[in-house]
Formats: structure tokens, sequence, C-alpha cells
């Protein structure tokens, strides 16, 4: 895996790494399988057979669910039984101590990892830990403000965060960036480790079989000088290309756009699922679709669409912050203009911030595309609107 990769680039292969199922095949379409409840559980000696994609306050699989497992989850998932398939998990926090029989991809405020994952794990969070007990086969790419590494890892590590402790065991190349790097006596990397810290550290002995490549970190002055005239044009090139869509879709579809705030604002948990679930199943469908020849021309323009609905996405979740931020300032009723100049600009703000950035960039885009979705329905399933009193029909 490549170190340089960004963590919005994390986010984007992480979901079109995921399988479901086609789900949009069977009659409702995906929506049918996405269920909003308190708690989703498995318990102990239950099966729960196909894949499955919920939106919850808590996740606990105890018991064995045959299939993948794609959930939102409001406070915890607890996974101590099985997972037979991959794992998506955007939330609070995730704690694996059972086994996943496929890979796992989490954006989380804290994740843990005690038992044994049967392929690669991708993990955006706060606090990220794989325990002294825990077997990843696969690889490893981690994004945390604390990054802790004690288990076994079959593959490669690949690291970036503020602090990284490698304590357990790599069995091939090792990548980290981080501001402080500490390994742990009795720690083995079997390939090379490349590190960009602070300061270089005194190695324990035997800790690498390979090479050791340090490079100093930029410090925060090296890195703001180092940001070219054209990073800072295009970031805000993509930034008032969104005003200038979001400006002309209040204008032109103002129902559509108010109701999709509306959605985001009423049903954030809702908006957040149904569009980490269409993240995921859009593009993997699209690209399952192409394999018949026939069917290229349409999942080229259903993959186009989606990519579209990636990029706008952000205009809803930028239009609920402002009118948020505008609320806290005693403006009950702003302006939908008003919401969206306020709300987009410190929405792009925070996903300029290392590492957090990506997380947010992956929040919103779910959040916007779920919004939009659910904003478009409610608007087609209350029909025209209504023509203004006084009005003759022509």
């Amino acid at each position: 895996m490549r170190t340089r990769r960004t963590v919005v680039a994390l986010g984007m292969l992480a979901l079109l790494g995921a399988t479901p199922p086609a789900a949009a095949a069977e009659s409702g379409g995906v929506f049918a399988r996405c269920g909003k409840i308190k708690t989703f559980s498995v318990r102990d000696g239950e099966t729960v057979r196909g894949d499955t994609y919920k939106i919850a306050n808590t996740f606990d699989i105890a018991g064995t669910l045959d299939g993948d497992l794609i959930g939102v989850a409001g406070q915890t998932a607890t996974i101590s039984g099985v997972v037979d398939g991959d794992v998506a998990m955007f939330g609070n926090s995730l704690l694996i101590s059972g086994t996943v029989r496929d890979s796992v991809r989490a954006w989380v405020g804290n994740f843990t990892v005690t038992g044994t994952i049967e392929g690669d794990l991708i993990v955006a969070g706060g606090t990220v830990s794989i325990s002294r007990t825990a077997h990843i086969t696969g690889d490893v790419l981690a994004f945390g403000g604390t990054v802790s590494m004690l288990g076994t890892v079959d593959g490669s590590f690949e690291a970036v965060g503020g602090e990284v402790q490698v304590g357990g065991e790599v069995g091939h190349d090792a990548d980290v960036r981080c501001d402080a790097l500490v390994v742990d006596p009795g720690a083995r990397i079997s390939g090379n480790l490349r590190y960009a810290a602070r300061k270089e550290i005194e190695l324990p002995p035997g800790a690498v079989g390979g090479e050791v490549d340090y490079r100093p970190k930029e410090t925060g002055k090296e890195e703001a000088e180092a940001l070219s005239l054209r990073d800072v044009a295009w970031k805000l090139g993509f930034l008032v290309a969104n005003l200038l869509i979001g400006v002309a879709g209040v204008g032109l579809l103002r129902r559509p756009t108010a109701a999709a705030v509306e959605a985001g604002r009423r049903e954030a948990l809702l908006s957040l699922g149904v569009g980490f679930v269409l993240a995921v199943s859009v593009p993997v469908a699209a690209v399952l679709a192409m394999l018949l020849v026939v069917t290229i021309p349409l999942s080229a323009i259903v993959l186009a669409l989606w990519t579209v609905l990636v990029y706008v996405g952000k205009i809803p979740a930028g239009m609920v912050l402002g009118r948020v931020l505008l609320g806290l300032l005693r403006r009950p009723a702003p302006s939908p203009y008003a919401s969206l100049g306020l709300g987009l600009p410190v929405l792009y703000v925070v996903f300029w911030i290392p590492y957090l950035g990506g997380v947010a960039w992956i929040a919103a885009t779910c959040f916007g595309m779920g919004a939009l979705v659910l904003g478009v329905r409610a608007a087609a399933a209350a029909g025209p609107a209504s023509p203004a009193p006084g009005t003759a029909a022509a």
C-alpha cells in the first residue's frame, strides 16, 4: 500500500471495495433492506443469513451473521461472535472481539480489535487499537489521532496519526507517518520500515528484518510554506464551484432543495445511513453489471450520476450546518442562501484539517447523498406545488 494516499482516497477505495449483493434487483431496492432501529442484535447461538444493512443506535453481534454487515451506529457496535463476510461500519465506536471472515472498513470515533480479521483492515478514527490478542491476516491501513498495533498483522502495516505505537508482529513492510513513533521491545517487522516523524528513534535490536528509512516530518510552519498557490487555488475552486451549484439548485429547484435540508435536519441518522448504503452499493452494482456487455452504457450512466451525487452531496450537508450555526446566532428562519453561504465554507475548512478532514468529508458526503435522496422522494410524494391563490388555470 502506498504511503501518500489521502484520507479521501481511503474512504472512496474502502467504499468501492465493499461487496454487497445486487439489492436493487429486489423489490423495493436497497431501501427495503435498510432498517432504522434502536438495537440490532444477533444473540449467542443464533444465525442470521444474508447481507445486512442497518441503521441503529447499537449493534451487538454475539452469534453468527452469515453475510456482510453494513451499518451506521449511533453509539456502539460490538462483534463478539462471527461475521462471515465484510464489515463496513460508520459510527461512534466499534469493538471486534470475535471473528470477521473478510475485510473490515470502519470510520468510527474509537476502534478496537481483540479478535480475528481474516482479511484487510481499513480504519479511520480518533483512537485505533489493535490489541495483543488480535490477528489480522491481510494488510492494515489506519488513520487516527492515536494508533496502537500490539497484535499480529500477516501483511503490511501502514499508519498515519499523531502517535503510533508498534509492539506486535508485522509480516511485511511497515510505513508510518506521525508526530511520534514508538517501537516496543519485542516488536518484529519482517520487511522494511519507512517512517516520517518529528524525531528519529533508536530501534530495539532485531525489531526490523529489512531496511530502515527515516524522513524528518515537516513542522507546521514548513508544511504551510510548502503549500503551493496551486493547491490553494484547487481547493478554493472546488468550494466556489459547489457554492455556485448550490445557489443554482436553491433558485431553480427550491422545493427539492428545501426538502433535502429538512430531511437532513429531521432524519440525520437516517440520511447518513441511506447515503452510506448508496455509496457502497451503487458503484459495486454498476461495475458488476458491466460484466454483461449490453449493460455497459447503462452502467456508465449510473456511475456518472453517482459521481455527480457524491460531488453535490456536500451542498445539503453545508446548508444544514449553516442553518444550525445561524440558529445559534438567534436566526431561527434563515434564508437558504445564507445557510449555504455560511455552512459550506465552514464545512470545507474542516475538510482541510489533516486526518479529521478526510473523515468529515466521508461523513458529509454520505449525509448529503442520503438527504438528497430522502428529500427528492418526499417532494415527489407531496406532488406538485399548489398554485398561488387567485391564479387562474390556463
